[in-house]
């Protein structure tokens, strides 16, 4: 789109103070009311010293997924704003929340006109509300555990759910998830070190991002969803990735009134980044401040960090939402994230999961897994069993076959899973705005990834391509790259700038011969580009570049 982010944060809050601060977008308080807001920074501390910093602070796996995606551990984007433009925020009257390096801003409390106030500082770019959670219905009630009911095949209460998404299938071949690190960010994880169900799974850390400490049992809604994901009872609860090692944050304080703002989660994003995270799954949802319009994959600042982690090889695997054809919210709606809807045991899709398009016309979700009626580990309670209804466990569950296809292909970058898990799902020949590509299908995946059933001449994968040019080059307006496939198969398509940022993204399923795949370059700034088309089995790189 024509405009970005920081155009629209600076138009929006141009518009509050026009407006006599009386009443910001949808939902806010008085002028003279304290709440959150983004402080955007137009500099960042750029020493040699705080760039030693951030590098020494990385997690060994998390340096080389980013170099492994970007080529760099450590880019100018990475580096936080400079430690004297904060303080001036500070001592303009804002209480520091929050510092995010990936956005290059922080998030303060502060009045209306103390905003104002910082808006007109130096090296203040602009400043606009944080945004916050809605408050998303209650999809039914949960089931009792009751002892009769437990399914005495190996996976119990889970198989049906598992079963139509192929998990099962997936986990004969091996494949469970082993030595994948998986970050849950959420409300909190009540009696997580004490169910039966999760007892085995390696808690690498945890932090608390409400309150400021490594416990996160505040609530039972992270611990539900981290269930569905890695739960393991033989014979009675069965995960889709048993076998992951997790990352516990908690981002949302479920224990007031007031929603639960953005800018936890960001810090909690980049936190699990940082500490070698290979895949998130965010049951959570934004909206309060944003209009339909702003859901196109470049406002919100939520979804903004998410483009932001998938540029440094992190996934986010996001529920779509509950709120049916009221549409999606942030971050579902980026092009870098993987939106989750929710269907029944049959594959049907139910009238609570948020459907899309985006705001500039994208499908979301983009795949599905089943959401209603799914089980789940009992809230408050060591040993039971219960279900729950809502595209917040849809979404652990795509996160776990995610897990699968990282285990078989541990390179794997956010692009190649998204175009993996939507070219195998159950409508991948006609997606739409319900269940997106399908329910995920973790077994055609999983092969997928491995080059297919049964293949053993590698020279034959449908995975081998050549980058013929990219044309026009120069271009000041839209281009192409031209790409010969050998067989029918999936690639993913990468746009960076000179700074190793990732400016576009896209996944493609082709046919034999020649494709064209389109690039947006009008809508780039004039520079040097560099597009590298990825598969399983190569990846081809070109220099592209912009006359505007």
């Amino acid at each position: 789109m024509e405009r970005t982010a920081r155009t629209y944060l600076l138009l929006l809050l141009a518009a509050v103070l026009f407006l006599g601060l009386a009443a910001p977008p949808r939902a806010g308080p008085g002028a003279d009311a304290t709440r959150a807001w983004w402080v955007w920074f137009d500099r960042r501390d750029e020493s040699a010293e705080t760039r030693a910093r951030v590098r020494n602070e990385l997690d060994r796996k998390a340096a080389e997924r980013r170099i492994r995606s970007r080529g760099q551990a450590v880019t100018l984007s990475d580096l936080p704003p400079r430690a004297e433009d904060v303080d001036a925020v500070i001592a303009a009257g804002g209480e520091l929340r929050v510092v995010s390096r990936w956005l290059g801003a922080i998030s303060v409390e502060m009045t209306v006109a103390r905003a104002a106030r910082v808006s007109r500082l130096s090296h203040v770019a602009g400043v606009s509300p944080v945004g916050v959670r809605s408050r998303a219905p209650v999809i039914g009630k949960p089931a009792p555990y009751i002892s009769a009911d437990i399914d005495t095949s190996a996976y119990g209460f889970t198989f049906p759910q598992l079963d139509l998404i192929s998990v099962p299938a997936a986990h004969d071949l091996g494949y469970t998830g082993d030595g994948v690190r998986v970050a849950f960010l959420d409300a909190g994880f009540n009696y997580v070190y004490d169910h039966v169900a999760l007892q085995h799974i390696p808690i690498i850390d945890t932090w608390d991002f409400v309150d400021g400490e490594f416990e996160v049992e505040d609530h039972p809604h992270g611990t539900r969803v981290l269930s569905a994901a890695a739960g393991l009872d033989s014979s009675v609860y069965i995960g889709a990735a048993p076998d992951i090692e997790v990352l516990l944050a908690r981002t949302e304080d479920a224990s007031v009134e007031e929603p639960v703002e953005e800018d936890y989660f960001i810090a909690g994003l980049e936190w699990v980044e940082m500490r070698g995270a290979d895949l998130v799954s965010a049951s959570l949802g934004y909206s309060d401040w944003y209009e339909p319009a702003d859901y196109d994959g470049d406002t919100a600042p939520i979804t903004i960090a998410c483009d932001a982690a998938a540029e440094r090889g992190l996934l986010v695997i996001s529920s779509a939402g509950n709120l049916g054809a009221e549409g999606i919210t942030a971050p579902a709606d980026g092009d870098s994230v993987l939106a989750v809807g929710a269907c029944d045991v049959t594959g049907d899709s139910v009238w609570f999961s948020s459907r899309g398009p985006t705001a500039d016309g994208r499908v979301k979700p983009d795949v599905s897994a089943v959401g209603q009626q799914a089980w789940l580990v009992a809230q408050n309670s060591a040993v039971g069993y219960e279900v729950g209804s809502g595209t917040s466990y849809s979404c652990p569950q795509v996160a776990g076959v995610a897990a699968l296809l990282l285990q078989a292909g541990p390179g794997l970058l956010p692009w190649d899973l998204i175009s993996v898990l939507r070219a195998t799902a159950s409508q991948a020949g006609t997606p739409d705005n319900a269940l997106g590509w399908g329910y995920v299908d973790a077994l055609a995946a999983v092969e997928e990834v491995l080059g297919g059933a049964g293949e053993s001449d590698n020279s034959a994968s449908p995975r081998a391509f050549h980058l013929i040019s990219l044309y026009p080059n120069p271009s000041n307006a839209g281009a192409y790259a031209v790409v010969e496939m050998e067989h029918a198969g999936a690639v993913t398509l990468a746009v960076f700038d000179v700074t190793g940022r990732l400016v576009h993204g896209a996944g493609f399923r082709l046919a034999p011969g020649r494709n064209r795949l389109p690039l947006p370059a009008g809508a780039w700034p004039s520079g040097t580009y560099f597009v590298r088309i990825a598969s399983r089995a190569a990846s081809h790189a070109e220099k592209l570049t912009v006359i505007r």
